[in-house]
C-alpha cells in the first residue's frame, strides 16, 4: 500500500475512509515526522490540520474541543 512506518514511532495511526482508503497518517509533522500522541503545540497543530484534511465534515467547533482536550492533557490551559 505504500505505507511507510519504518521511521515512525508509537503510537502510529492511519485515517481511513469508510471504504478502507488511506486518507492520511500520523507522519503529518511539517518535517514528515510522526505526530505520535499530540502533546506539543506543534504536534497538536499538525493533528488539527490532519483532521481538517481527513475529516472534512468535522466542524471547527469539534476540532476546537479536541484541541482543548489535548492542551489540558499537556498542562496548557
Amino acid at each position: 500500500h505504500g505505507w511507510n512506518t519504518v521511521s515512525s514511532g508509537v503510537p502510529f495511526f492511519f485515517m481511513l475512509s469508510s471504504a478502507g482508503k488511506k486518507l492520511g497518517d500520523s507522519n503529518a509533522m511539517p518535517n514528515g515526522g510522526n505526530i505520535g500522541y499530540p502533546e506539543t503545540v506543534a504536534e497538536v497543530e499538525a493533528f488539527n490540520t490532519l483532521l481538517t484534511i481527513t475529516a472534512p465534515r468535522m466542524s471547527a467547533a469539534e476540532r476546537a474541543r479536541i484541541r482543548q482536550f489535548l492542551d489540558r492533557a499537556a498542562g496548557r490551559r
